[in-house]
């Protein structure tokens, strides 16, 4: 169980923090940056739907993201999940939070598959999660912990020209997959998960890029795993009590047995 919840809570923490947003919308509506129901009166008609992940800014720094769960007219109902930064402002600029990462999955070397097919399995940019292998230690009662290494493999188009005889414009394409690397480790670098302590960075290997059509870096983490799955709950022990014999049908003795001939 541990492992799954692991990669699920990964998996969240990216795609749900790392986003695009492009504002399509504002709103003067008072409200805290907090977790919670929020309502905001904006524009009618905008091409947001229930389930939606939204963005509500204040600047750069102090936001919040939700799920829509109502749009009726000119009133967006979101449930926030996610905050940064903090305060109580009436001016916000609105907008639908699209996932950076396209495609996150487990790592079974679906990249290798490049070199039979014309393009890659998935969806660029991708992170794919691997697990390295771990020794599980018992501390008690069935509970074990273990210093988990995973990798993230980051895959991206193939890094543009760099260098200093290219535009600013191509320049910053070619940033594009360092800047998510850095991303990556924002939003992951101290992160505590249920069950996991804090995940800290411990590598990036060299680049890899087999054939110049697509570019992989390998991000490597570390975090204490602990796994209840085959704890026992102990029942406690009913304490002893006096105990009363009662002897029902006593056998008579001696001159009491009585003897009736046949």
């Amino acid at each position: 169980m541990i492992l799954s919840a692991f990669y699920e809570a990964i998996m969240a923490r990216i795609t749900n923090y790392y986003v695009s947003v492009t504002n399509t919308a504002t709103s003067t509506t008072s409200n805290a940056i907090s977790i919670g129901s929020k309502i905001f009166t904006t524009q009618a008609g905008l091409s947001y739907a229930v389930g939606n992940r939204i963005r509500f800014a204040n600047d750069a720094t102090r936001y919040m993201d939700g799920i829509i769960t109502s749009y009726v007219g000119t009133t967006l109902i979101a449930t926030i999940d996610i905050t940064f930064g903090g305060g109580t402002f009436t001016a916000w600029n609105i907008g639908i939070a699209v996932p950076v990462i396209k495609h996150f999955d487990i790592y079974y070397r679906q990249d290798e598959q490049k070199e039979q097919e014309d393009e890659l399995p998935f969806q660029t940019p991708a992170v794919l999660f691997e697990y390295e292998p771990m020794e599980w230690e018992t501390i008690g009662n069935s509970k074990q912990i273990t210093e988990a290494i995973f990798n993230l493999h980051v895959i991206n188009n193939v890094v543009q020209e760099m260098d200093n005889r290219t535009s600013q414009t191509i320049r910053n394409i070619g940033y594009n997959h360092l800047s998510q690397l850095d991303n990556i480790f924002y939003f992951l670098h101290g992160y505590n998960c249920v069950g996991s302590g804090t995940i800290s960075r411990i590598g990036l290997p060299e680049i890899y890029q087999p054939n110049g059509e697509w570019i992989k870096h390998i991000i490597k983490f570390k975090c204490r795993l602990t796994d209840i799955a085959a704890v026992i709950s102990l029942v406690p022990a009913i304490p002893a009590q006096d105990l009363t014999v009662v002897v029902v049908n006593e056998v008579p003795t001696g001159s009491d047995i009585l003897i009736i001939p046949s």
